[in-house]
């Protein structure tokens, strides 16, 4: 049964969704005993409606079809905040080394730090 809790129809070569959030497929036809278990997938089988052997295993019946969007997270957006610190401490780690630096890089760091309002 899907979350809905209407049947599933299971389809070869389509993925789904167990129960327990996990990714299955793609499904294959299993010619098992009586044909009780018509689908595989690796060494799991399914009825014909989705509910895992024999219903011993709840956590593996099938409740959905997967899409690519199924489990799909938002991405993670950077705010200028955090964008400022990320670059203040890129510039403190930099301007450690300073010896290292060319006059040039040395007065564009100061510049930025001091932009930044981070004391040099």
């Amino acid at each position: 049964m899907d979350s809905k809790g209407t049947k599933m129809k299971l389809e070869a070569g389509k993925y789904y969704i167990t129960r327990d959030g996990r990714k299955v497929g793609p499904m294959n036809p299993y010619n098992s005993w009586r044909g009780l278990h018509p689908w595989q997938c690796g060494r799991l089988l399914w009825s014909a409606d989705g509910i895992s052997y024999e219903g011993r295993q709840p956590e593996q019946d099938i409740i959905a079809e997967w899409k690519d969007e199924t489990l799909k997270k938002e991405e993670p957006t950077l705010s200028g905040e955090t964008l400022d610190r990320l670059a203040i401490d890129s510039l403190k780690w930099h301007y450690k080394d300073k010896e290292d630096m060319e006059p040039l890089q040395q007065e564009a760091f100061r510049i930025v730090m001091r932009y930044y309002g981070v004391p040099l």
